[in-house]
């Protein structure tokens, strides 16, 4: 027996493999062409015996004669009850020898073709690793289709319908959430019911990414790196780097946390980035600008974030005053006498200076109560710097001692000893009394101190900004201050007429 194609040649017979139906529907009446051909030279002789099934018929029995190059066609018919796989056969006969045509009638089912193996390789924990695989419908028919699958892996659509000859795109997504290997069987279920299958295996390895720091000018302890900025003038800005480096064969994502508006906290520097992926045995690379904190963390990893603290000292401007204190001696009233003090900008950083004083009501006067000391940037001066003014005033009828700093000095001192809260005459009869004596700069001091315990306050020292503008708010440094107001709040309550208040 030969084959060519569809045909077997049998002995000299050209006859189909077989009689095959497809598509038909119960009840129906179906008819083929059963052609049998002799390619031999000599006249044969055949006996067919019919299907010995009732859905299967065909012509009577009879002999056949084929002269060399005739053929012979024999009607074969199927008539189906119900929808079912049915199977028969023709067998023909000659002298010498015999064969069997087999007939047959399928259902035409839909057929799902995809790939055996899906292998994701390494990935590392709490990442997502995707492939794309085809899902082939190869069939006449539509196919409807719907996905079975568990572990760490997920596919992308779970369902769907697929026209007949078609082919659809399939996500399928790897997520670790533990460093070991990960397999799972995906089925996809079709067909009538769902009762065809097609297995598609999922393979992937979940692993710790492992990344460390690099950068210059910085100490790294566990889980913590120290940038240090130095010296940074104020209004200017520095650059640092560090380097991420992973150290590990899967991608290592990351995410930067640092202070925002909502913290309430004045932010102090910036950062380039938020966050990022670094590849196998990948470095990157972020900036940092001045001081603060901020945190990485590694989503992958279970060690602690990497905790990343910035510092630096922000250089401002450094102004100085030649006198601390200023003395304009004896002037005669209504006249001016003026004095010249000079201010220094010791900094690269322009500095600007303000005196607070009023001059309206007061009988020192500046020339220039407010300005900048420029320097190669700006800024706002960061600590105010205080001057003392004193000088006496005369008439031709008065002419009172020449204040001195001197003066100034020595009632500090006593005010410090605590003795400026009693009155000239009292001191004056205490050191008649040898109870005070002079120092070597000529301030009363307490001789015996236990005479004056019941009179003393503690000395608490105080700023000139403190003892004549912030009296408010130091009444509990300023005990029995020299001069104070019986109220330091004055409520005028509802008024309701504005042409008409009431005074306080």
């Amino acid at each position: 027996t030969e084959s060519s194609g569809h045909l077997i040649n049998h002995y000299g017979i050209e006859a189909p493999k077989q009689i095959l139906w497809k598509g038909w529907e119960p009840g129906g009446e179906y008819t083929k062409q059963l052609v049998i051909k002799n390619s031999n030279v000599k006249t044969q002789k055949l006996q067919f015996q019919v299907p010995t099934t009732r859905y299967f018929t065909t012509l009577y029995p009879k002999v056949i004669t084929l002269s060399a190059g005739t053929t012979f066609t024999l009607p074969v018919t199927f008539r189906p009850l119900e929808k079912n796989i049915y199977e028969d056969q023709i067998q023909f006969k000659t002298k010498d020898y015999s064969f069997k045509i087999p007939v047959k009638a399928v259902l035409i089912e839909p057929v799902l073709v995809a790939p055996k193996l899906q292998n994701f390789g390494m990935c590392a924990v709490n990442d997502v690793r995707e492939s794309t695989f085809e899902l082939k419908n190869t069939s006449d028919l539509m196919a409807a289709f719907q996905w079975d699958v568990t572990g760490p892996f997920t596919l992308e659509p779970m369902n769907g319908i697929l026209e007949p000859k078609s082919s659809c795109a399939i996500n399928a997504t790897f997520h670790p959430k533990e460093a070991h290997c990960n397999n799972a069987t995906a089925v996809c279920k079709y067909g009538p019911d769902h009762t065809k299958s097609r297995i598609v295996k999922l393979e992937g390895i979940g692993k710790y990414p492992h990344v460390v720091i690099n950068g210059p000018s910085h100490s790294i302890e566990q889980n913590e790196a120290t940038v240090n900025f130095g010296d940074v003038p104020v209004g200017t800005k520095q650059e640092k780097w560090i380097e991420l480096r992973n150290l590990s064969l899967v991608s290592a994502p990351y995410h930067i946390m640092q202070p925002s508006k909502e913290d309430d906290i004045e932010i102090y520097y910036t950062c380039n980035k938020v966050g990022g992926v670094i590849p196998p045995d990948g470095v990157e690379k972020i900036q940092e600008r001045n001081i603060e904190y901020f945190s990485i963390s590694v989503i992958s990893s279970t060690t602690k974030a990497i905790v990343i603290k910035c510092e630096g000292n922000a250089i401002g401007s450094k102004i100085d005053i030649d006198h601390s204190m200023l003395g304009f001696g004896s002037t005669t009233i209504g006249q001016e006498v003026t004095r010249v003090i000079t201010l220094s900008n010791h900094s690269n950083v322009p500095g600007y200076f303000q005196f607070g004083i009023d001059d309206n009501n007061s009988v020192f006067k500046f020339s220039k109560t407010c300005g900048q000391l420029l320097a190669n940037h700006s800024e706002t001066i960061k600590e105010p710097k205080a001057i003392e003014l004193f000088g006496s005033g005369f008439t031709e009828q008065e002419r009172p001692v020449v204040i001195q700093a001197k003066h100034v000095q020595r009632f500090r001192k006593l005010e410090e000893r605590g003795l400026t809260v009693f009155p000239p005459e009292f001191l004056n009869e205490m050191l008649k009394e040898n109870k005070l004596e002079l120092d070597d700069q000529g301030a009363l001091m307490v001789r015996e101190a236990e005479a004056f315990e019941p009179y003393l306050r503690p000395f608490i020292p105080l700023t000139t900004q403190e003892e004549y503008f912030d009296l408010a708010d130091n009444v509990e440094k300023i005990a029995l201050p020299h001069v104070s107001l019986d109220l330091q709040h004055v409520n005028f309550g509802s008024c309701p007429n504005i042409k008409s208040f009431e005074q306080r």
